[in-house]
């Protein structure tokens, strides 16, 4: 029987809310909805593909209160209307065009639902409307990808290529620059060069924050010049032994 699970739009999603996001809670119900508490839940333990999650790879709430759910395991991007319903739901797992691997919802901006595949090293561009969602295109990134966040017009991806973490990238996929050395320890060269990790935008201070998964480290870097602000490890922090990776082959 396949598990329930229920996803929880809260106020305090805004706190990771980009331009053109918001986050609201629903206020009404429909059969297939519990509200409780302020708390809005979606999904059924057993019915359409689209209301049984797997694994929920991203939930951004619009400012009309529509809710967009990423279910990685499925590769399905839903919307929701504030109560519940489901609008509409596109994708599949594959390899072609707004069909997902290993993806991640990133953000909107305007009428754009942009999601990063980092399995299959690309981004993909849904058009938003008031009838629901409709693929638009895709364009490839630099390295094997971790993450990925908004500021404006620019799109700042995480990822170790060619000696650089962070990159710089227009709308329609162009890419504008890439800088950003790997930050604590130095970065050992694994499964071909990968980092692992989160990456946070605030457009409000033009900044972006990494946090290193492999070393524990935190850093700050500017949007402006791409320069290092500061980087922080914790105290008392020892990083995992890695086997370093030579030709694809373990030594």
């Amino acid at each position: 029987m396949n598990r329930r699970w229920f996803v929880e739009v809260l106020a305090v999603l805004s706190v990771c809310s980009l331009a053109g996001v918001n986050s609201a809670m629903g206020q009404t119900g429909a059969p297939e909805v519990t509200l409780s508490e302020g708390i809005l839940a979606l999904g059924v333990e057993d019915g359409e593909p689209s209301q049984v999650f797997g694994d929920i790879a991203g939930v951004i709430t619009l400012r009309d209160r529509r809710i967009l759910l990423l279910d990685g395991k499925a590769g399905l991007l839903s919307l929701f209307s504030p109560e519940g319903a489901l609008l509409d739901a596109e994708g599949r797992i594959g390899d072609g065009p707004g069909e997902f691997r290993n993806p991640k919802l990133v953000a909107v901006r305007r009428d754009s639902v942009l999601v990063l595949d980092t399995m299959l090293r690309r981004i993909s561009v849904f058009a938003l409307g008031s009838g629901g969602l409709t693929f638009a295109r895709t364009f490839g990134i630099a390295g094997w990808p971790a993450d990925a966040c908004l500021m404006g017009e620019r799109l700042f991806l995480l990822a170790y290529s060619d000696g650089t973490i962070l990159h710089e990238y227009s709308l329609d996929g162009t890419l504008l620059r890439s800088f950003g050395g790997p930050v604590g320890l130095d970065l050992p060269i694994t499964r071909g060069g990968t980092i692992r990790g989160r990456l946070v935008c605030d457009g409000d201070q033009g900044m972006m924050y990494v946090l290193s998964r492999q070393f524990g480290t935190v850093a700050a870097y500017s949007a402006l010049d791409g320069t290092n602000r500061w980087s922080v490890v914790p105290t008392g922090f020892v990083p995992a032994e890695m086997t370093p990776y030579d030709n694809g082959l373990f030594p």
